[in-house]
């Protein structure tokens, strides 16, 4: 008998000792019966049956899944075209907006992270006040905020800051170095300009990219803090300039142990696309809101829960196919 489960049972012929041993592998030790991804999964079943049974079943028989059957109906939830056909919302300014926010906030979240871990007080401090500000606000002010502020401050500096400074660099700093101050203040009002024009999509995607920003600076400071001091040392030691020891040994490992964090802020920040229906953005969610008030007409079924059933589900699906995305690059980066 052997002393564990874990021991190697062995058989052999008593009769000849010139036969090899029968090596037999220890029984498996069996897990609990009641696990909590079990009990979740059940859950997620069970709330799939109640769904299916209230819902869905329900509205099949008044015939409130006879629209979806329409491909318009898929046409107008994918892009919601103009009369001209031209893309005015649905789920593709969803993804626009979306991946737009988040390759910008990506950047400035990495450049923000570096400033807050920087040793020069005043980038730090400039760091720490952003990322704790955008942090401590929701999304959907942020994104009202940017919508309203914008336009007002562009007026605001055509009419009084441009003019002013100008001004002042004349009478003060003399021709020269006056007139490279008026050149500024001029071209820096391109940009404000530009940025009075936008449309909808412009504003939600500065919006999102300020909040999830400040968001992906503190992901990105963790996984840099993550890195053990000896291997900076180390680096150093070896006469490694600051930029090529953040570039060659701390990203490649930080990389590693972010991507979870870095994907579910992405799944996040799909979803937040939604706020922007608050400065008349055509996402999906709105697109879906405009869809079944066409149908609250009388002598038509409501298809409001229908409506958003489908909307949920798409959403489910974008967000789930990340989430797949993620595990596999962390069972890929663990090999």
């Amino acid at each position: 008998m052997p002393s564990s489960d874990s021991e190697v049972r062995t058989i052999s012929d008593s009769s000849s000792g010139t036969n090899p041993p029968l090596v037999l592998p220890a029984p498996r030790r069996r897990g609990p019966l009641v696990t909590p991804n079990r009990v979740f999964n059940l859950l997620g079943w069970l709330i799939l049956a109640l769904i299916v049974v209230f819902l869905v079943i329900p509205a099949a028989r008044h015939g409130n899944w006879e629209p979806f059957g329409d491909a318009n109906t898929w046409h107008y939830l994918w892009d919601t075209p103009d009369e001209n056909g031209k893309p005015q919302g649905g789920l593709v300014y969803t993804l626009y907006v979306g991946i737009a926010a988040c390759l910008i906030s990506t950047a400035v979240g990495f450049v923000f992270a570096l400033g807050r871990s920087s040793n020069n007080r005043f980038f730090h401090g400039f760091c720490s006040v952003y990322i704790e500000l955008m942090r401590a606000l929701p999304s959907y002010l942020i994104i009202f905020y940017v919508f309203i502020g914008l336009p007002k401050f562009a007026s605001f500096y055509n009419s009084v800051v441009w003019p002013g400074a100008a001004a002042w660099a004349r009478a003060h700093l003399g021709a020269g170095l006056g007139g490279a101050v008026e050149f500024l203040v001029e071209k820096f009002s391109y940009v404000v300009n530009f940025a009075f024009q936008w449309q909808p999509p412009g504003f939600a995607i500065m919006g999102l990219s300020l909040y999830t920003s400040a968001v992906m600076a503190e992901i990105f400071r963790a996984g840099i803090l993550s890195i053990e001091k000896g291997q900076l040392e180390a680096a150093y030691s070896l006469g490694l300039k600051p930029h090529h020891t953040i570039i060659n040994i701390i990203l490649p490992q930080a990389l590693r142990r972010m991507v979870p964090a870095i994907v579910s802020q992405l799944i996040t920040l799909i979803k937040d696309t939604s706020l922007a229906s608050i400065i008349a953005l055509q996402e999906l969610t709105r697109a879906g809101k405009q869809f079944y008030e066409f149908y609250l007409e009388p002598g038509k079924p409501p298809i409001v829960l229908e409506t958003l059933f489908v909307v949920a589900a798409i959403y489910f699906v974008i967000c789930y196919a990340l989430s797949i995305i993620s595990q596999r690059l962390e069972m890929k980066q663990g090999r």
